[in-house]
């Protein structure tokens, strides 16, 4: 989960330092609203991995490999993914109410409904070769229009 957590919100975090050196200082406050900010996007990451670990799960037990999937078991990795996807389509909604975001970044949610009925044929089906690599295609869209919202606000 750390890996995870290094690549959706430190290279974001050091993005934002690379930008700022030198006009603004980095402070607590600043990591603090960049974990809000990119929390959306971190948690839909982690369901991705969390996916890949659970179509790999026969091949890492045999290989003595542990992840969050080998010590849940199949179902309930397939239960924390929906909550993980769930949280991470709606959080949105709670970034605007912290008031760190303006309120179009909402529309980003509206991909649940449209998003989900593609999604459930992993959770009927978790196959590495075809459903994992749908659910990369279409989680996908929720980070391309996440961003791309933000950015339009943020230059507006």
């Amino acid at each position: 989960m750390s890996v995870i957590f290094f690549i959706s919100y430190f290279i974001i975090l050091v993005s934002i330092y690379v930008t700022i050196y030198g006009t603004y200082p980095l402070t607590w406050n600043l990591a603090l609203t960049t974990l809000i900010r990119c929390l959306s996007l971190t948690l839909i990451f982690y369901a991705l991995q969390l996916a890949n670990n659970t179509c790999d799960l026969h091949e890492d037990l045999n290989n003595g490999r542990h992840t969050l999937a080998s010590y849940t078991g199949k179902k309930n990795a397939l239960k924390i993914i929906k909550a993980l996807i769930i949280a991470g389509l709606l959080f949105p909604i709670a970034v605007v109410l912290f008031g760190l975001a303006k309120w179009p970044l909402i529309f980003s949610c509206f991909l649940l409904p449209i998003l989900w009925p593609k999604l459930k044929q992993f959770f009927e089906h978790p196959d590495k070769q075809t459903t994992y690599l749908q659910m990369i295609k279409y989680l996908s869209i929720f980070f391309i229009t996440y961003i791309a919202i933000y950015t339009v606000l943020v230059l507006v």
